[in-house]
């Protein structure tokens, strides 16, 4: 978990870079290539923060509250992008507005760094007292895997099939995330 929001937070934190560029500067090409990286980084964080969340429902909380559980961080996150396709409108709501596109990313920047903040300060790996079973197999180390984020790390660190994973990923979704704000303008121009 704390790997996937420092990817978010330093994807968001590296798109504000240009923000620090002149305004002939942001039309260069590396502008464009720290966007991109941006994108590609808070793209790869989504397998780290999307998928434990069923596997953090079986540590925190009990039988009969994990459905909800993982159902609030579910949608949660189609939550959180519905923020963030409202939230680019409002800010900029039309070209004669661009300017205020560095405001956009900055306020990004800042909602990215709350759940940081957060997780560094305090973010427990288990609770004092297993709810459950099966978190009280994994508190043991008998529910198949092991708890530790750097045994986890050094395991799929060779792992050649996660790296491409985690780079179509990546790919992908920084690509879509970053022409989705476009859609609207695009639509305009058809219609």
């Amino acid at each position: 978990m704390l790997a996937g929001v420092g990817l978010t937070f330093s994807g968001t934190a590296i798109r504000c870079i240009p923000c620090l560029f002149s305004a002939a500067a942001r039309q260069r090409w590396f502008s464009i290539g720290l966007l991109h990286a941006g994108q590609i980084l808070n793209a790869a964080a989504g397998p780290m923060v999307m998928g434990p969340v069923s596997r953090l429902s079986v540590i925190w909380f009990p039988e009969h509250q994990r459905t909800t559980g993982t159902a609030i961080a579910q949608t949660a996150n189609g939550l959180g992008s519905c923020i963030g396709f409202l939230l680019g409108p409002f800010i900029v709501p039309d070209k004669q507005h661009a300017s205020q596109f560095s405001t956009l990313l900055l306020v990004e920047l800042c909602m990215a760094a709350v759940p940081l903040i957060c997780a560094l300060s305090h973010f427990p790996t288990q609770p004092d007292s297993p709810p459950s079973a099966a978190a009280e197999q994994y508190r043991r180390g008998t529910g198949g895997t092991d708890l530790s984020f750097l045994a986890g790390l050094k395991a799929i660190g060779p792992n050649r099939s996660f790296w491409l994973v985690v780079l179509c990923a990546g790919i992908m979704f920084g690509v879509q995330s970053g022409w989705s704000p476009q859609l609207q303008d695009l639509s305009l121009i058809h219609i």
